[in-house]
């Protein structure tokens, strides 16, 4: 009997454990992925519509290229946000190197942070 309930136990906070991860890696690859298509989109969307406009002359794998980087950039910042910000605290104890001007930036950083309602009521 108490074998069986110690397995129940173990098994119940593996399970947790392994939810809390999911939902983690999930967090990071969305927070990635969105931030870094939102910041190729408006670098993109603004080099384009200035040489559309006659205003500059911009080759367009240069403007592809500061497109990758803005959405790279973007996508770190993030990213490292969410890690430093995990209330779960699954990565304690884990450490993390960042260059200096990029951990400055993150720290100094005006992000957004949403968290959505666990409540199930319509309102």
């Amino acid at each position: 009997m108490g074998d069986a309930l110690a397995k129940f136990v173990l098994g119940r906070l593996e399970a947790g454990v392994w939810a809390q991860w999911l939902r983690l890696l999930f967090e990071l690859i969305y927070s990635g992925l969105a931030s870094f298509l939102w910041g190729f989109g408006i670098t993109v969307g603004a080099i384009g519509g200035t040489v559309l406009s006659g205003a500059a002359e911009v080759p367009s794998g240069l403007i592809l290229t500061m497109g990758l980087g803005a959405g790279a950039l973007w996508a770190v910042v993030s990213m490292t946000n969410l890690i430093r910000s995990d209330d779960a605290k699954l990565l304690r104890g884990v450490k993390l190197v960042l260059p200096g001007a990029e951990a400055l930036q993150e720290m100094n950083s005006n992000l957004e942070t949403i968290t959505k309602s666990t409540d199930n009521k319509e309102k």
